[in-house]
């Protein structure tokens, strides 16, 4: 209270209003698994908790698909397929995020744990599930690569998951159960070993899906084996027409495409195995623009040296590239095809596009011409001794980097890269060269995505065409095709709960909803199955089942926590309704902390609290004809406290709640009545 001594006229805002809660979001999942790549930029991601909000950024900082590289046992009389080894496609995030976003997701976080060139092991998620208890936005926890170990591993990290999700209760584990084949003795590993700790925030899902994400399978990743040999599917042919075809033309397209790594890999463009070119750029930009910042000649002239080598080692990369590429040859008899990618590649040096930017890059090297150590020909990169074999060829060259001449030094750089080590560099020296630097890297990263699909076309249409001529080969490719499209359904099930909180409300079960990107469920359940799936008589873990209906698609059957025999939590809808508001009214009642534990707080605390709770009454999360039969909120001495709390600083709030529940078994009784008339 302000203490007056001056005769004015004083204004005093009086609160009148309780505070309100704001509800946090519900359906925010975390991958837990295995990338392509867990470094972006200079910066590591791995084990570092990030979230994203599609595909198209999770591919840009942790890669794409894992790498298929199947290995197929064939029968030794009838080379009928008998065995797929899938190998490195065994890591089902990637796959498990797109069912995610095609169901309805939308936030997420990604804990890279490691890459497709390990192996799943449970330490490394055991890691990544550590680092997800700092973390307070995510309200799932998900590990489809986890589904791949042993059922003693899997159950480890399950329990782990359970344990974590009850110490913060403001998550849940939707988990997948093993596929071993045999699907009945996958769900009782599953119930013998994940424990009976926690079931209420766990949600169990099975079979795994048969998803519509088509996988090309290459003829150069397929390994063939016949007992213990292994062989190529062109030993295995006696088809002369057909060896013709893969020795003149399959062969060499594969080849080509190969090669293109191995000009990049011998260049040293990569800073690792698991980082890219772009991101390599991307961090030589920011030395670059670190170095501005400082104004220190030095350290402009040491940052731009290895960006502007960047730039010519891909073009020699390039250069090394196509002077390896066979020459064209006549066309096999046997085949439409032939294959000319370097006469294609020969030509690709007219575009208008790189005509702008040699004339803009000549514009700029004018600009940067303030120190007599600038030549006319200082950015030029064409080296004399090495001819590129075609004059189309350096053509194209020589519109990027404009002038034809360049002299090379001793230690094999180009003139300009020294020129820079004797230049003591300015703000806009240094500037204007980064910009020419950026502008020659996108000429040179088109033209060698350019190069790369050129190849890949040819690879593409040859390998396609294999499958037309040789039934053999298009049947392996169809068992092959078949394993790669499972994967365990906990990315769906997230997205349709995400789908479901948006658009009925996180009280609605996430059941009796179809699955998008799925062909069915691969193994199918019928109701009889799924009466011990859903109720476990032995120690109540119901697993929900996802199943195929005639005209209405795969639906999630089921919508039971893995505490089937507990009335309060059997629902994953009213667990991870009591999640939200718990997880909500928590974070809306900080600002009472340390206030008087009084009446007039007690008012306050409890006015806030049925304000909200009766919005979620009128939106339908809670039965009753009126809020007071929906819920009540308590507080108050000789009410929810005594003398004693009130001195030990504790203030009780009691709340209960009416959460409606699903209507599972639905009874439709019929009886014969008389006739009256």
């Amino acid at each position: 209270m302000a203490t007056y001594k001056t005769p004015d006229v004083y204004v005093e805002e009086i609160s009148k209003l309780p505070a309100s809660v704001a509800q946090v979001e519900t359906a925010i999942p975390a991958f837990i698994g295995y990338t392509e790549r867990n470094t972006f930029a200079g910066k590591s991601y791995e084990n570092k908790p990030t979230k994203i909000t599609s595909l198209v950024e999770f591919e840009e900082i942790y890669g794409g698909a894992p790498p298929i590289a199947p290995t197929v046992t064939l029968n030794s009389v009838t080379n009928a397929v008998e065995e797929v080894d899938l190998g490195s496609n065994t890591f089902y995030l990637y796959d498990s995020l797109r069912l995610f976003f095609d169901n309805g997701g939308g936030k997420c976080y990604i804990v890279s744990v490691g890459t497709y060139a390990g192996s799943i092991g449970i330490g490394e998620i055991l890691v990544g599930l550590n680092a997800l208890k700092r973390e307070d936005e995510p309200t799932m926890l998900i590990s489809p690569d986890a589904a791949t170990l042993s059922p003693t591993d899997l159950a480890s990290f399950q329990q782990q998951a359970l344990k974590q999700a009850a110490e913060l209760m403001d998550r849940i584990v939707v988990m997948d159960l093993n596929n071993s084949g045999d699907h009945d003795a996958d769900v009782q590993n599953f119930r013998d070993k994940v424990g009976i700790n926690s079931l209420k925030y766990g949600a169990a899902y099975t079979p795994w899906l048969n998803t519509a994400y088509p996988k090309v399978v290459k003829y150069r990743s397929l390994t063939l084996k016949k007992g213990s040999s292994t062989l190529s599917f062109r030993n295995l042919t006696k088809d002369a027409g057909i060896r013709d075809y893969i020795d003149n033309l399959l062969a060499p397209s594969v080849a080509a495409v190969s090669g293109i790594t191995t000009a990049i890999t011998d260049k040293a463009l990569l800073k690792g195995a698991e980082d890219s070119i772009q991101s390599n750029f991307i961090a030589l930009v920011e030395a670059v623009e670190d170095a501005i910042v400082s104004n220190n000649g030095q350290d402009m002239s040491d940052a731009i040296t290895p960006l502007l080598k960047l730039n010519h080692d891909i073009l020699d990369a390039i250069k090394i590239y196509f002077e390896g590429l066979p020459d064209p040859g006549a066309d096999p008899s046997a085949t439409k095809y032939s294959f000319k990618l370097k006469t294609d590649l020969d030509v690709l040096g007219t575009d208008n596009d790189l005509r702008t930017l040699g004339q803009k890059h000549a514009d700029v090297v004018s600009s940067l011409k303030t120190n007599d150590v600038w030549s006319d020909n200082a950015f030029n990169i064409d080296p004399t001794a090495n001819s590129f074999g075609t004059t189309a060829f350096k053509n194209r060259i020589e519109l990027i980097f404009k002038n034809p001449a360049l002299t090379i030094n001793a230690n094999g750089e180009p003139a300009v890269i020294a020129a820079y080590k004797a230049l003591n560099s300015d703000v806009a020296v240094t500037e204007n060269a980064l910009e020419a630097a950026k502008e020659i890297y996108t000429a040179l990263i088109n033209w060698l995505n350019d190069i790369t699909n050129a190849a890949m076309s040819y690879e593409e249409t040859f390998d396609a065409g294999l499958s037309e001529i040789s039934g053999a080969y298009k049947s392996i490719l169809a068992e092959v095709g078949k394993a790669l499209n499972d994967c365990p359904p906990s990315g769906a099930i997230a997205g349709i709960m995400a789908l479901v909180d948006e658009t009925r409300g996180v009280w609605k079960a996430p059941a009796n909803v179809s699955i998008s990107s799925v062909i069915n469920p691969i193994v199918p359940i019928n109701s009889k199955e799924q009466e011990d799936l859903n109720v476990d008589v032995n120690a109540g873990k119901s697993v929900n089942a996802i199943r195929s209906f005639t005209g209405k698609g795969t639906l999630v059957w089921g919508a039971r926590t893995l505490a089937g025999n507990d009335n309060e939590w059997r629902y994953v809808s009213v667990r991870r309704f009591y999640n939200m508001v718990e997880e909500s009214v928590k974070k809306s009642t900080f600002w009472a902390v340390f206030e008087p534990n009084d009446a007039n707080t007690w008012v306050r605390v409890r006015a806030m609290i049925e304000n909200y709770l009766t919005t979620l009454w009128r939106q339908g999360a809670l039965a009753g004809a009126a809020p007071q039969d929906a819920f009540f909120v308590n507080v108050g001495l000789g009410t929810t406290m005594t003398s004693l709390d009130i001195l030990e600083g504790r203030m009780n709030v009691e709340i209960g709640m009416a959460v409606v529940r699903p209507a599972e078994f639905i009874i439709l009784k019929f009886s014969h009545k008389l006739q009256e008339a």
